[in-house]
């Protein structure tokens, strides 16, 4: 069912954001049907941790209009949605709350407060996702937002690290080295593309007067969520330099094909 539906989740184009959180919830419903009966599993055999967030994240690539090539920690973090190990153990615990009305009462902090710490840690403590990490470096926060409840095609390319930058295309081997074209640095990466680079240097200070502060990998998403104004400035500025970029990438591409 998630291969299916991610048939139908473009990442330009397809269903607008608000149908892409519809169809993720529809396989998050199959996904964890029954959980509290087989949560408690999880914990015996570490292969169906594995295989349960491996079919989640196919959705949440979709859901986040993000390359197949992002982690899956990332995926999940920039999707705002936990786990889907943590989200059975949170329906678990919901269930034997349920069914015994006086633990609840008597102690227990609330399941989502607990599965929102434990994926804190391990996000925490991870290895990949570096660059979104930076950027976020706490999903409480980042999911607790009232504004930008859903990320598109270019601001997902900014919290992930992948897409239209030279050091990415390089490694896909869609670009010969990984340079920036705009200024010749010689790792054009996200970090440069947006923080760096001498060509967009003037939209940036018209960026920092509009969200009033600085902008850095590590304050970016901070402004981004003290404000609806904030977050619709970065995004623009985010879509700005990628449409920009890849209109000229689609133009190198051309002339090549013409001169070979």
């Amino acid at each position: 069912m998630g291969n299916q539906l991610a048939r139908i989740m473009p990442n330009v184009g397809g269903p607008r954001e608000e149908r892409r959180r519809l169809l993720s919830s529809v396989v998050h419903s199959v996904l964890l049907y029954g959980a509290p009966s087989w949560a408690h599993t999880l914990d015996l055999v570490p292969g169906n941790v594995r295989a349960l967030n491996r079919a989640q994240r196919r959705v949440l690539l979709r859901c986040a209009c993000a390359y197949r090539t992002v982690s899956e920690a990332a995926t999940n973090v920039i999707a705002s949605t936990p786990p889907a190990d943590l989200l059975a153990r949170e329906r678990e615990a919901a269930f034997e709350r349920r069914r015994s009305p006086a633990a609840a009462i008597t102690g227990g902090n609330d399941p989502r407060s607990v599965i929102m710490e434990a994926w804190q840690e391990r996000w925490s403590s991870g290895e990949k996702g570096s660059w979104t990490r930076r950027l976020i470096p706490d999903v409480r926060a980042w999911c607790a937002r009232s504004h930008g409840l859903t990320t598109n095609f270019h601001l997902t390319q900014f919290l992930s690290g992948h897409g239209c930058f030279g050091q990415y295309l390089h490694r896909i081997r869609k670009a010969d080295n990984p340079r920036c074209v705009d200024c010749l640095s010689p790792v054009d990466d996200a970090e440069h593309a947006f923080f760096v680079c001498d060509r967009w240097w003037r939209r940036r200070m018209e960026l920092k007067a509009a969200i009033d502060g600085p902008f850095t990998p590590d304050t970016a998403v901070g402004k981004m969520l003290e404000s609806r104004s904030n977050w619709t400035a970065v995004d623009r500025f985010v879509k700005e330099v990628l449409t920009t970029r890849e209109a000229e990438e689609r133009e190198r591409q051309r002339q090549e094909r013409l001169g070979s």
